[in-house]
């Protein structure tokens, strides 16, 4: 379940903000961004990052 609340939580503040990778990874619950960086990746096949700029580029 937390799993699950830290993917949808961040995929809503980096789909609509402008926070930092480093700050949505403390925001929620990650010691750094390389252990979000390694989380979100297993839930996407994707970097935050590039995740994050491919809905810039849909939308």
């Amino acid at each position: 379940m937390l799993d699950r609340a830290r993917f949808a939580i961040s995929r809503m503040l980096l789909k609509e903000t402008e926070l930092s990778i480093k700050l949505i990874a403390e925001l929620i619950g990650y010691s750094d961004a390389a252990s979000f960086n390694r989380a979100f990746r297993r839930w996407t096949a994707s970097t935050p990052q590039g995740w994050r700029l491919e809905r810039q580029l849909r939308a």
